[in-house]
């Protein structure tokens, strides 16, 4: 069984994300850069506390973006294989943060996976249309739990010049792969098992010591 090889692999852990990912892409509409970002997350349920753990989710957006074809659901294991389950109880409203804090137009859709057991794979995909593109945006390949394989792609029209810096890339397995298509750029990372970063009281913030590309 696969959870039972996770289970060996990392001991005392409650789940593990078996795939981040996210491919960004620009395209150049009338002189003007169209950024969408899809969203690739996989968890595999080790314990009974982690099925509770993974049992909601949501995805937090800002005034600038647009969130469109979420596909969240799981595969729970059952006698014959597997049962894909969608998710449920979709609901949006007004995030909250920062000891209750509103910010102007931060939002989030929660969901629920029902019926999580010891061995499901808790998925999510979907897009996110940046009406803003003067942000700069990033990715972190590590996270507080073990982490499979993490992917970063920037797919963009050649007419288009990005920079991009990296950040705590020193003793981790992180490639880098550039390639050309036709009239688009294509860059990729890739980073398998990353090192799971130690939650400190008063540590400084997670962007000073996870592996990033920004």
């Amino acid at each position: 069984e696969i959870a039972e090889k996770y289970r060996a692999k990392y001991p005392g852990q409650q789940y593990v994300q078996i795939l981040h990912q996210e491919i960004i892409r620009i395209d150049v509409v009338k002189a003007k850069p169209i950024v969408t970002s899809s969203m690739s997350d996989q968890y595999l349920v080790l314990t009974s506390n982690g099925a509770g753990a993974l049992t909601e989710d949501n995805i937090a957006f800002s005034s600038f973006e647009t969130i469109k074809n979420i596909d969240a659901y799981s595969l729970n294991p059952t006698e014959k294989g597997s049962k894909k389950v969608p998710a449920s109880n979709f609901k949006t409203k007004d995030a909250e943060a920062d000891d209750g804090i509103f910010h102007d137009g931060g939002k989030e859709t929660t969901f629920m996976y029902p019926g999580l057991v010891e061995g499901s794979l808790r998925v999510l995909n979907y897009e996110n249309q940046m009406g803003e593109n003067r942000f700069p945006f990033g990715f972190y390949f590590a996270n507080y739990i073990p982490v499979e394989k993490s992917t970063f792609t920037i797919d963009c029209d050649s007419s288009v010049h990005l920079l991009f810096k990296t950040f705590n890339f020193e003793g981790e397995n992180i490639q880098f792969e550039e390639k050309l298509v036709k009239s688009r750029r294509i860059w990729t990372w890739t980073s398998l098992e990353p090192k799971p970063v130690k939650r400190e009281s008063n540590a400084p913030k997670y962007s000073y010591y996870a592996p990033l590309v920004y």
